[in-house]
This record gives structure tokens, sequence and C-alpha cells, in this order.
């Protein structure tokens, strides 16, 4: 973190290999400034990362998130790699598709634990079907939606394995 009328740096973290990208492509990091207030003068801050392969018939895709709070002159990682938006694609030549998306958003919840807010994330997920019915194509598409609160446990954000990556 820098002070933005001097340039100078205020805090600082180095973590090696915060992102893995293993025959995935990085597609690019961006800071989330939104407003995550976790507790009384406690704000985070996030980091995005989005990462796809290559594939034409079977791609995929997502995002992840990390929040980071100022401590000292250092910074604290309070949540890792929660996965805001993932999309997987199957297709082939013949109508034979399947597609499964699903995004979430991060909100403060008004409840805590452990002096930090919880965090609500409500997930929204459609499966998109196709097949070839007389010559041709149609799709259905069914939507799920969720919810989950994630609870500081007095280090970090515990995240379920089946947000993450």
């Amino acid at each position: 973190m820098v002070k933005s009328d001097s340039g100078e740096i205020v805090n600082r973290l180095f973590q090696e290999s915060a992102f893995s990208s293993d025959a995935i492509r990085l597609n690019g990091i961006t800071i989330d400034t939104a407003p995550y207030n976790l507790a009384k003068n406690l704000r985070a801050f996030g980091v995005t990362a989005g990462f796809s392969n290559s594939s034409a018939l079977n791609s995929w895709e997502h995002t992840q998130i990390n929040l980071y709070v100022a401590q000292g002159s250092g910074l604290k990682q309070v949540l890792e790699n929660l996965v805001l938006v993932k999309r997987l694609y199957e297709l082939d030549a013949d109508c034979a598709t399947s597609a499964t998306i699903t995004l979430r958003t991060l909100a403060i919840a008004t409840t805590g634990s452990h002096g930090y807010a919880d965090l609500n994330i409500r997930e929204k997920t459609t499966e998109i079907k196709g097949r070839k019915e007389k010559n041709e194509c149609n799709e259905t598409e069914k939507t799920f939606s969720n919810s989950y609160t994630l609870r500081f446990n007095g280090e970090r954000y515990v995240v379920p394995k089946g947000l993450q990556y």
C-alpha cells in the first residue's frame, strides 16, 4: 500500500506463488477497492486474478479473490482463493453442448466472528445443455441459487473447498 500524495510505501507483503498457474493462463490481476469494512476502522481490499485455458472444445475459466488488511507495516491475508466466477464449457460439432456458469457476490454481513464481520456469499449457477433434435440445436437451461456465510476463525476466513479453485 502506498500513500497517494507521496508514493511512500506504508504496507507491503510478498507472497511467493500467491496465485498458481499450471497449464492454465493467468489473464490478469486487479485491485478490488470495494468497501470491505471488516471491523471498526478496519477496511480490507481485494486482489482478484483471472485464469483460463485455451481449449476450444472444453474451455474453462475462473476469477478468484484474496482479501488483505493492513497490519503494522505489513499486510495480512484474511481471505484466500474464493472463486467469484467459474465457467465450464464442453462443445462438440453436433449440438451436444454443456455449460456451467457460476457467479458469486461477496457482501459484508451484520453478524461477526472473532471481532470481524462475517462475509455473505450469494451464488447463482446456470447449467445449459444442448442437443440436436430433428436437425435443430436446442438448449435447456436450469438455474440454482445458494448462499453461504464465511466466518473469521481468529486468523482468516474459512473458505469451503467447493468455493475454492
